[in-house]
């Protein structure tokens, strides 16, 4: 835990700064990036990336089970419905 929420941290305070950056209060700084932190920095991407798609993978497979459920509903009820 402590280690995402290092990682989420740093995220926070990345995205802070470019918000800073963006709306011109706080000038452009140039800071050398370790390998180490840039490696750490994919890693969490890829780990949201993989949360991401899990979700996604979840959210279609309740569309289809609805979708089923509903072609069942019709051919048991008719196009009245219920």
């Amino acid at each position: 835990m402590c280690d995402l929420s290092s990682k989420q941290a740093k995220l926070n305070l990345l995205l802070n700064r470019k918000r800073k950056i963006d709306a011109g209060v706080q000038p452009e700084i140039q800071q050398p990036s370790s390998s180490q932190e840039m490696k750490e920095d994919v890693e969490f991407v890829e780990s949201v990336d993989k949360k991401l798609e899990e979700e996604r993978r979840k959210a279609a497979e309740v569309i289809v089970k609805e979708a089923r459920r509903a072609k069942e509903r019709a051919e048991l009820v008719g196009p009245q419905g219920w």
